[in-house]
């Protein structure tokens, strides 16, 4: 009998360890999560601080249409917001994957955030069918442009090329 107590008690104090473990780290995972988000958001706020104006000629010597324009400066302007938030979104998500897994009902409501978060990714991901349609050669003298792989303000770049 004192063999199938032992044998008891040392079943179930290890998960009685481990639960309040669970907790702990749940509870880490929940303030890390929250201190990821803040530096997405502060990433942002610094991508939208660091946005040009794309220049009058940045399309010289580019035989596009219109819409062509358009979209290249979509895409773009797209893309370079996503790679410049992209250190803390990563960071974001997967702090939100631990606490998913350490407290899957305090994480229930970061799913629905989680589309905000990878907004611009999905964007990209839309967006990239139609502009690889584009002449081979048009997109690479387009990804040598040096303003295009940083954030730019998209209202004022169309304004100033005035499309």
């Amino acid at each position: 009998m004192k063999k199938i107590l032992i044998l008891c008690m040392a079943m179930v104090l290890p998960s009685a360890c481990l639960a309040n473990d669970d907790q702990q780290l749940a509870k880490i995972a929940l303030e890390q999560a929250q201190t990821d988000l803040d530096a997405y958001s502060e990433a942002l706020d610094a991508c939208k601080k660091s946005e040009s104006t794309l220049p009058k000629d940045i399309f010289s010597g580019l035989s596009l249409t219109l819409d062509q324009k358009k979209l290249v400066m979509m895409y773009h302007a797209t893309k370079a917001n996503y790679e410049c938030a992209k250190p803390a979104m990563n960071q974001y998500l997967v702090s939100a994957s631990i606490l998913a897994h350490y407290a899957p009902e305090k994480a229930e409501g970061l799913s629905k955030g989680g589309s905000l978060v990878i907004y611009d990714a999905i964007k990209v991901f839309e967006l990239a069918p139609r502009y690889n349609e584009l002449p081979a050669g048009t997109r690479e003298k387009l990804g040598t442009v040096d303003v295009l792989r940083k954030p730019f303000n998209i209202i004022s770049s169309a304004d100033n090329l005035d499309i």
